[in-house]
């Protein structure tokens, strides 16, 4: 004889949230054909149907990724140093404390 234990699931099924509310939630239903914008439609204010025109493309860039690596790394040096400075401050004051 085999025993057969109930199956027990420790997370409870989840119940939709359109169902738990008893109402037809619109965000939780697919939109109607009637509803999905056409291509043609997406670049028209929908205010007074003037099409915009297209995006501008990306601007070039105005620096050149050796000198922005070399400006990063400026920066990051001017940081250590300051940070190297800060804790030798920090580590000095304590003596001055004692005396």
């Amino acid at each position: 004889m085999r025993l057969v234990l109930p199956s027990f699931s420790a997370v409870p099924e989840e119940t939709p949230v359109d169902q738990e509310r008893g109402i037809g939630d619109p965000c939780c239903r697919p939109p109607f054909p009637d509803n999905v914008p056409l291509w043609d439609k997406l670049e028209e204010d929908p205010d007074n149907g003037v099409v915009l025109p297209p995006a501008e493309p990306p601007a070039e860039p105005t620096i050149g990724l050796k000198e922005l690596t070399d400006q990063i790394q400026a920066v990051m040096q001017r940081l250590n140093e300051r940070a190297q400075a800060t804790a030798k401050l920090l580590l000095e004051k304590p003596k001055n404390y004692l005396q």
